[in-house]
């Protein structure tokens, strides 16, 4: 793919190699919003990296296929509207890491990203949510640390919680916390998925995986039930959660109000934090109450060890404690003082 225009003769490019719904999204892009062609090429060879790179995470291509050797233009519209934020944050540190773009590179490619799925979220409704909401422009860099909750803040957040609807809230919350749960899996879960200690959830590309639940989560469950079983003329009666105003299914825009309510009443509007940093507080979580980076890209729901690694930002003081703890350590701290 040629991704030079001259400036003398900016035709654009014909885009023979991308998938349709990137192809319809240059188009809109030329016509409706009558963008220079440099401008929507850039677009274009931004996101036709992503979708490259999307490829090899998402395990449609071998892991170490090189990156120009991967050819997108049968990817279909189900397949790319399945992005999620760890995704795009997983290209970001790609970015970072393996291309060192710098961080004004790095933002550039996150709004064309951002341009690209906010025409499918309003203009071809094909998705909830922009996955590119609340991502860092400048995350990729190694010193800054990804937003999470501490555990803390985590119980001060739970504590606080009230208003109209606090069992659902509560659970929620929960939910988000202990299991890590996309945005999107928490929203379609239906009171048939539950079953005991466990929540069926529907995933990327509608893959079922299943959601283990501790004391905390099921007792959550049992009270939020017990009010909401009382409810009457319940529109979507296999929904889980539900509206008490709509009494319909509580959908990914409800739940983000939601959130952004319950965290004014803890006083953490500060952390600016979103449905998507809850399941990275309960990642952090999972690795510091031991959890191994494979019991943790199971837990999430990851096909690739390279998008779990985002989560693995542990503190010093934690991999200082790991080190000394080690049994060899242990073993001869003894034996070899002088």
């Amino acid at each position: 793919m040629s991704t030079y225009i001259n400036p003398n003769n900016p035709k654009p490019l014909k885009y023979e190699d991308c998938p349709p719904l990137l192809g319809r999204f240059v188009r809109h892009m030329l016509t409706m919003r009558n963008l220079a062609p440099r401008s929507v090429n850039s677009y274009y060879i931004d996101i036709w990296l992503f979708l490259r790179f999307y490829a090899r995470l998402s395990g449609f291509v071998q892991e170490n296929t090189p990156l120009d050797e991967i050819f997108v233009e049968n990817m279909s519209d189900e397949i790319i509207c399945n992005v999620t934020s760890e995704d795009i944050t997983a290209f970001l540190f790609f970015l970072a890491d393996d291309r060192q773009n710098s961080a004004r590179t790095r933002a550039h490619k996150l709004s064309s990203l951002n341009a690209f799925y906010k025409y499918i979220l309003n203009t071809e409704q094909l998705i909830e949510e922009n996955p590119c909401n609340g991502i860092d422009a400048f995350i990729g860099r190694r010193s800054q640390q990804p937003i999470y909750l501490t555990v803390d803040q985590s119980k001060q957040l739970l504590e606080s919680v009230s208003g109209e609807f606090p069992e659902r809230d509560f659970c929620i919350i929960v939910l988000f916390l202990s299991c890590g749960m996309r945005l999107s899996e928490l929203t379609g879960i239906n009171l048939d998925d539950i079953s005991e200690s466990r929540i069926k959830l529907r995933g990327k590309g509608r893959k079922e995986r299943t959601a283990f639940l501790n004391e905390l989560c099921m007792r959550a469950l049992r009270n939020y039930l017990a009010v909401r079983n009382e409810i009457p003329d319940i529109i979507d009666e296999k929904a889980l959660f539900i509206s008490k105003r709509t009494l319909r299914r509580m959908g990914a825009r409800g739940i983000e109000k939601m959130l952004a309510k319950q965290l004014a009443k803890a006083d953490l509007t500060y952390t600016g934090c979103t449905p998507h940093k809850l399941r990275h507080s309960a990642a952090t979580q999972l690795l510091q109450g031991g959890a191994s980076v494979l019991e943790l890209a199971a837990i999430l729901g990851h096909e690739s060890m390279a998008t779990t690694q985002i989560y693995t930002h542990l503190q010093p003081q934690t991999l200082q404690d790991a080190v000394n703890n080690a049994p060899l350590n242990s073993d001869f701290s003894d034996t070899n003082k002088q």
